[in-house]
């Protein structure tokens, strides 16, 4: 690694980290403090139960928001950089080291969350996980934990790298345009969907659980569903995700070749 992608990539998560310090102090703030404020300006402090505050946190779909959130945006870093003579490339490759180091450090923070606030023993820890489709299939309980440690790691990279796919593409649109297509995807969406739910409603059953329901079994791990929860093979999904997670960096990749310092 070159010392300037090294000094970028820091420069990246140094920032990345104080963003996500602020997201968890007003999460604390909004879910902890507020309530607890309330409730001893209205004498009913009786009512508050802390341990059921904190499992309220929620913190991995908090860091999951976050880092989706995050990587959208592309403009300001992209101009800063290109103003100090940093290549597209090195910036690209900076940005994506960054992502790994952060949802890196997302998911130990989710993980040690989880595993303090939900069950001190890491087995009821992992059932109350995804992971936990897979967790008893494992030959320790503690292979299994590294095993759900990965798996949401994963899932992070892939929100992370559909973030910066969107971020990118988006940055590639003039304003308007991006405020056209802001507006007119959720949209499209819903009326896709409800044109899909119409569709699905009028085949016939039987066609619907041969094939969708199959394909979902086998997605999920258990493709002759016939597993219990918690012995399915987690082989598929992880290929789905290293799948999208490549797609996704792919068109990041191309994307950002094309970014220009706005005007």
């Amino acid at each position: 690694m070159s010392s300037k992608l090294k000094s970028v990539t820091r420069q990246f998560f140094q920032s990345q980290i104080r963003y996500l310090g602020g997201t968890y102090a007003w999460v604390v703030g909004i879910l902890i403090v507020v309530p607890l404020i309330y409730d001893a300006l209205t004498q009913q402090l009786s009512t508050y139960v802390f341990s059921n505050v904190i499992k309220g946190l929620a913190l991995n779909f908090v860091f999951g928001f976050f880092i989706f959130i995050i990587t959208w945006f592309t403009t300001d870093d992209f101009q800063l950089c290109i103003q100090n003579g940093i290549s597209r490339r090195t910036f690209f490759r900076a940005r994506l080291l960054s992502i790994v180091a952060i949802t890196f450090v997302g998911d130990l923070i989710a993980t040690i969350y989880n595993q303090i606030v939900w069950s001190p023993h890491l087995t009821n820890f992992l059932s109350n996980t995804a992971f936990g489709f897979y967790s008893k299939g494992f030959s320790s309980a503690w292979l299994a934990g590294l095993g759900a440690f990965l798996f949401g790691w994963l899932d992070y990279l892939c929100l992370g790298t559909l973030g910066m796919a969107i971020g990118s593409g988006l940055s590639l649109l003039s304003k308007r345009m991006r405020y056209t297509v802001l507006i007119a995807v959720p949209v499209v969406g819903l009326l896709l969907l409800n044109l899909l739910l119409t569709i699905f409603t009028k085949l016939p059953q039987a066609y619907l659980n041969r094939t969708w329901l199959n394909f979902l079994w086998w997605a999920v791990g258990d493709p002759g569903h016939q597993q219990a929860v918690g012995y399915f093979n987690p082989l598929v999904p992880t290929l789905f995700l290293v799948g999208f997670t490549t797609i996704f960096t792919a068109i990041a990749s191309q994307c950002y070749r094309h970014l220009q310092v706005k005007k």
